[in-house]
């Protein structure tokens, strides 16, 4: 990142301390206020309109106290957003360091944080339906291919979801990636074994079959965040198999 990037984060990378530090660097920041600070208490030192402010956030003394080049507050702009969070409606607070309302509409920052839900999305399909939760190297080299590997895999699956789709003349959004995921695994094995006068056919099939693979509308749908199936109740190995099978080996 360079100076005058601007940052687009979740509340895990928000705090008085965290926003000095960004504007130390050059970044522009947006993030949803903490969770434990204390909206009702803040001093307003600007209105542009309801809901829209310039705020002064004090820095904690445990922050003070380890680095005293800190300040005692910081300005911060905060815009009030109601919006539907997992089914249900919810008021929250944004902060940012963009102040100037002119330059900057609320509008426009509310749907600029909107869109950072599209990059969750992308980090899920890598980690569930790419299975890169869990890799197999043992080294930055190894885990650095193996993450280039699965970019380069949902690049192509997202290309053939954009080629459906222009076939089709559907969007994109719509599709679900994990159908189209199963479908292009279950497709390349049937081309790998077909002659080469079906390859052609068996890749406008494809297509065809991703484009059906449309994703209904769930406008009131609510998920938990919980496991349906209960884990294996064994202990958590902390050391390599190897060196466990050493250690029992001596004890035996």
């Amino acid at each position: 990142m360079k100076r005058g990037d601007l940052i687009v984060c979740d509340r895990h990378f928000a705090g008085a301390n965290l926003y000095v530090e960004y504007q130390k660097a050059g970044f522009e920041f947006i993030t949803p206020a903490h969770q434990r600070l204390q909206i009702e208490r803040l001093k307003r030192v600007h209105d542009y309109a309801e809901g829209d402010c310039v705020v002064a956030v004090p820095l904690t003394p445990k922050h003070r106290r380890a680095d005293p080049s800190l300040p005692v507050h910081i300005l911060v702009r905060m815009l009030r957003v109601t919006a539907q969070v997992r089914g249900q409606k919810q008021v929250f607070w944004l902060m940012t360091s963009l102040w100037d309302a002119r330059k900057y509409p609320a509008q426009e920052i509310k749907d600029l944080y909107r869109q950072r839900w599209t990059v969750e999305t992308l980090i899920e399909e890598q980690k569930v339906w790419l299975g890169s939760d869990v890799l197999r190297s043992k080294t930055a080299d190894g885990v650095s291919k193996e993450l280039y590997a699965r970019i380069v895999a949902g690049n192509l699956i997202h290309w053939l979801i954009l080629k459906a789709c222009d076939k089709h003349q559907s969007a994109p959004k719509q599709i679900s990636v994990a159908a189209a995921t199963r479908l292009i695994s279950h497709y390349s094995i049937r081309m790998s074994e077909a002659p080469k006068k079906r390859l052609n056919h068996l890749y406008e099939e494809l297509l065809d079959k991703i484009a059906l693979s449309v994703i209904p509308s769930r406008p009131n749908r609510l998920e938990p965040r919980l496991k349906k199936r209960d884990q294996k109740h064994y202990s958590i190995l902390h050391t390599s198999r190897l060196q466990w099978r050493l250690e029992n080996t001596a004890h035996a």
